[in-house]
């Protein structure tokens, strides 16, 4: 018979599916624009049974959600949280994707509020409500299970930043040139720690103080380094011996790229040792809201942190009012 619409998005997904651990996001999205224009006006007869893929269990029907998102440009981490969240579920269900009706994942919701917290139990709501209705739009399920179910709403706190005694003190605890340097980087930047992890050599010019990250949804931006930030990275790089081509490598050989999470337990070792907790975001909350306090418009603050929106900047402004609430209170 002739491959018609259907059978040809099978044959497509099964494609991409088998060839996703081989490419990356842009290879993938290359290969599914190059599979429907030489399939499109072209009778094609299945030679092999293997081909007409169905998705009819649970692991298949996760394969090819997982897929898509990675066609999408969803980062690697956000895929394994997308997979680990949508296998918990559906371990925990213990249903057909099929089967699931919504008083399954608000039994399930209200099971992780009471465990963890509301926050957290949007979250998952968010990853489900994004499988579902992918499923709905690939005709798996007639309709998602998940539209009835409203956003989980929960306290909003406003973050506070480090104090200027903090970080001078955490300066200070640094006895490694690469963990000050690292400091340095984040509170002049404001990276998010995943784009420290992934910067190369290449990407920064120590000339004029630039170095082009990529973050969320795979897009570039520039970002610069004060004058304390290049001094400790160009000494930190001079002590280098290794061919590694990251910026931070692991201080024992073999040197390998530092890993977001190796960032994190330094960051919060040295929030230890002055006694404070300390995580890598809670720097970029702190730089952030340095350069609010130093004049910087918030759409320059909004380039810098590499927001899409500028609502989300926002919430690094809320922590000056209180500041100046605070003032107002005590002085008026």
């Amino acid at each position: 018979m002739d491959l018609n619409s259907d059978a040809r998005d099978d044959y497509a997904r099964s494609v991409i599916s088998d060839m996703a651990p081989h490419l990356d996001k842009d290879q993938l999205r290359l290969l599914e624009n190059a599979l429907y224009t030489n399939m499109s006006g072209i009778a094609m007869k299945y030679v092999c049974k293997a081909v007409a893929t169905t998705m009819d269990t649970n692991a298949s029907i996760l394969k090819y959600f997982i897929v898509a998102k990675k066609v999408q440009g969803l980062s690697e981490q956000t895929l394994r949280y997308y997979f680990c969240t949508i296998c918990k579920f559906l371990a925990a269900v213990n249903k057909r994707v099929q089967d699931v009706i919504t008083a399954d994942i608000q039994i399930y919701l209200a099971e992780i509020m009471n465990r963890t917290s509301k926050r957290n139990a949007d979250n998952y709501r968010r990853v489900l409500s994004s499988f579902f209705n992918w499923c709905e739009v690939e005709e798996i399920i007639p309709r998602s299970p998940t539209k009835k179910i409203k956003k989980i709403k929960s306290p909003k706190y406003v973050r506070q930043p480090f104090t200027a005694e903090e970080v001078e003190l955490m300066r200070q605890s640094c006895e490694d040139l690469r963990n000050r340097c690292i400091l340095e980087l984040l509170l002049s930047t404001a990276c998010r720690v995943s784009e420290i992890a992934m910067l190369n050599k290449r990407d920064v010019d120590l000339v004029t103080g630039e170095a082009k990250v990529m973050g969320k949804g795979a897009k570039e931006r520039m970002v610069y380094l004060n004058p304390v930030a290049k001094l400790y990275l160009k000494q930190y790089l001079g002590t280098r011996d290794d061919d590694n081509e990251a910026l931070f490598v692991s201080e024992f050989k073999p040197h390998k790229r530092l890993q977001r999470s190796g960032v994190e337990i330094i960051i919060r070792r040295l929030g230890g040792v002055v006694g404070v907790k300390a995580f890598p975001h809670k720097l970029r909350h702190t730089a952030a809201t340095m350069a609010l306090k130093r004049g910087m418009p918030i759409e320059q603050v909004q380039k810098m942190l590499g927001h899409e929106k500028i609502d989300t900047t926002l919430i690094y402004a809320k922590t000056i009012c209180e500041d100046v609430k605070y003032a107002h209170s005590k002085y008026c």
